[in-house]
């Protein structure tokens, strides 16, 4: 069975509801936001909140569903993680209607060799969850709000708006993005940094012949460290960052020498060579991007995270670094972002537009949602 999509690329923006649309039913259920000739139903509601309901427990709550979690206030708000992320849903549900009425204003089409696709998969999957059996299908999914009908055209609905995207900004796209707006872009977001990185707490256990020790699942076996050995570092770290950073500038040390010798991370020694580049939003100790956002060019921090100390080095930014081969492990999602962002924007202007029956959307959020594994 092909993987099912769970998301596509698209950038949100939470945005304000707007007043009631009349109700009217469908095969696809009834309405509860409109634009133009365009709806989203409460069955297509209910769904993605299923989807993400599934994401957040499995990645954000070890997999198993905590019922207090929805009803804590989020840091810094005065709204519920429930209230929070049913209103960020809300407004996915209402950037695929902003984006459904832009494909049909645009006069695009789905071919009919992508709607045979989506009819094989929804045939793979009837077989492969009920036999072949369509009511004990659609019982099946009904626990998430839809039917074999809905299901298909909620598949539909992601392919149109993968295609709008590659319309508007693919490689052929009508309004593609430009070099000027890439690099303004990656100068707004992104920062790059070297570092000098110490492991205090545990390190990595290495065999004789220098190579790591591994444990039956392929991972790095750690060692715990002593009192004794922490300090150890701290001082060494401590002795590094004064010799960087002198009274007197002209007796500095060479920062990559000291990387190159004394370094403990591997990948910022032999794999990068020109250095780390993150966003504000990237998976790293969020200590040391905290401080490299905070840092000028040029400057030097010592920063502890939890697995050791880390002596950074602010840089500039390469001229286009987003293109240089050696970066690309940092820039794998840099396009994406970058249409997920302009594509959001360009839909702004239609999202206002949009009607919404707030009193049938007041009956659904996230807390309630069946979590949807599976569609």
């Amino acid at each position: 069975m092909k993987i099912i999509r769970k998301t596509l690329s698209i950038l949100l923006i939470v945005a304000m509801l707007c007043p009631m649309l009349a109700s009217c039913g469908n095969k696809f259920g009834t309405p509860i936001m409109k634009l133009g000739d365009v709806t989203i139903s409460e069955n297509m509601l209910e769904f993605w909140l299923s989807r993400y309901k599934a994401y957040f427990v499995q990645y954000y709550m070890d997999g198993k569903d905590n019922a207090s979690f929805w009803e804590e206030t989020v840091p810094g708000s005065t709204k519920t993680w429930n209230e929070t992320f049913t209103e960020f849903i809300v407004d996915n549900a209402k950037t695929y209607l902003a984006a459904l009425y832009l494909f049909d204003e645009l006069g695009l089409s789905i071919s009919k060799a992508v709607q045979d696709e989506i009819d094989e998969e929804i045939e793979e999957l009837l077989e492969g969850q009920a036999d072949g059996n369509k009511k004990q299908f659609n019982e099946i999914l009904s626990q998430y709000g839809v039917n074999m009908d809905i299901l298909a055209e909620l598949y539909l609905i992601e392919k149109k708006i993968e295609f709008l995207q590659q319309y508007l900004y693919g490689d052929n796209g009508i309004e593609k993005i430009s070099e000027s707006v890439k690099t303004k872009y990656y100068e707004d977001n992104y920062a790059r940094m070297k570092h000098i990185f110490l492991y205090t707490g545990k390190r990595p256990i290495v065999k004789e012949n220098g190579e790591y020790e591994y444990d039956d699942q392929g991972y790095v076996k750690y060692r715990t460290m002593t009192a004794a050995e922490d300090k150890e570092v701290e001082d060494r770290a401590n002795t590094y960052f004064k010799a960087l950073t002198p009274s007197d500038p002209k007796d500095a040390e060479d920062f990559d020498d000291l990387l190159l010798y004394y370094g403990e991370d591997i990948a910022a020694r032999d794999e990068y060579p020109n250095g780390f580049y993150f966003t504000e939003s990237s998976t790293y100790f969020k200590e040391v991007i905290k401080a490299l956002f905070e840092m000028e060019v040029g400057e030097y921090r010592m920063v502890k995270s939890d697995s050791g100390i880390h002596i950074i080095k602010k840089l500039a930014l390469e001229d286009k670094g987003y293109a240089i081969p050696a970066n690309t492990d940092f820039f794998t999602d840099f396009e994406n972002n970058l249409i997920s962002k302009t594509f959001n924007a360009r839909l702004e202007e239609y999202k206002k537009l949009i009607e919404i029956d707030t009193e049938r959307l007041a009956s659904y959020c996230l807390r309630d949602a069946n979590a949807n594994y599976t569609y």
